[in-house]
């Protein structure tokens, strides 16, 4: 069965089905743009590591998932400064919350005895 192939179709799907229409330098041109392009995700605020093998469906997830955390914090201006006032702390606070009461009272505490010296 002869497979029929549009101009337009993408590499892979020349290479597959007719690798001679393809040049080697198609190829390389094409192969030094994907890995730009993980360079620059890689690179990225994303703050992520993607390869060139990773299943695609991942990746999606993985840089939705870090978009969705940068746009969380950018809508809490003052998550940074939470999350400096917890690490200025001696006690160890997992997934430290800003609705935590207890921590509100330690950060107070700490603010409070440190005014005072």
């Amino acid at each position: 069965m002869k497979h029929t192939l549009s101009i337009n179709a993408p590499l892979s799907e020349r290479l597959y089905v007719n690798p001679s229409s393809v040049s080697t330098e198609e190829v390389i041109d094409v192969l030094r743009a994907y890995e730009a392009i993980l360079d620059a995700i890689n690179g990225s605020a994303l703050d992520t590591m993607i390869e060139a093998s990773d299943d695609p469906l991942d990746v999606s997830e993985a840089i939705n998932d870090k978009v969705d955390s940068l746009i969380e914090r950018a809508d809490n201006p003052y998550e940074d400064f939470f999350d400096d006032c917890v690490g200025a702390l001696n006690g160890f606070w997992p997934a430290a919350s800003i609705e935590d009461g207890t921590l509100k009272m330690v950060i107070l505490d700490a603010i409070a005895k440190g005014d005072t010296d």
